[in-house]
């Protein structure tokens, strides 16, 4: 067996895929009322990305990616996710011009800034621009699941 970058052999790293995949199938054979629906993943940040990508789409999420404010204001546009996860800190527009945009195009839509501690200033004025909730890097999955399952719910 040979080894794969996180350490795991070739064969326990098979195993992870088809339990995920597994997974995955129990989640979408639930009636579509019972699938907690689908997020905009917006960090610029590739391995943020697939982390949080590969956690929510076990929890049953469908996910679309986004890697810029711009990028994600065009997603919003070709779909329609139940809730927006937006990164404070990007290149070109920020989370906060990102937000602005997206509350003159989905006013409705819950949006939780994901950010770093160093950047709780900008809390403020984002909850002003109406974000809906807050995660400060490092988060929990549980904590991510839970707030996101609470502003789907509402």
């Amino acid at each position: 067996m040979t080894s794969v970058p996180n350490g795991h052999s070739d064969s326990a790293e098979s195993q992870r895929r088809v339990r995920g995949r597994k997974q995955r199938l129990r989640v979408n054979a639930l009636p579509p009322a019972q699938r907690p629906g689908q997020v905009l993943l917006v960090d610029d940040d590739p391995k943020f990305q697939q982390i949080v990508r590969e956690f929510l789409e076990l929890k049953g999420f469908r996910v679309i990616s986004a890697s810029s404010g711009q990028e994600a204001i065009r997603c919003l546009t070709r779909s329609d996710p139940r809730v927006v996860l937006l990164d404070m800190k990007m290149p070109g527009m920020d989370g906060l011009l990102t937000l602005k945009r997206i509350r003159v195009s989905h006013p409705t839509v819950p949006v939780i800034f994901v950010t770093q501690a160093d950047e709780e200033e900008f809390i403020g004025e984002a909850r002003l621009l109406g974000v809906n909730d807050c995660l400060l890097k490092p988060f929990s999955f549980e904590a991510l699941e839970a707030i996101l399952l609470t502003k789907i719910v509402r």
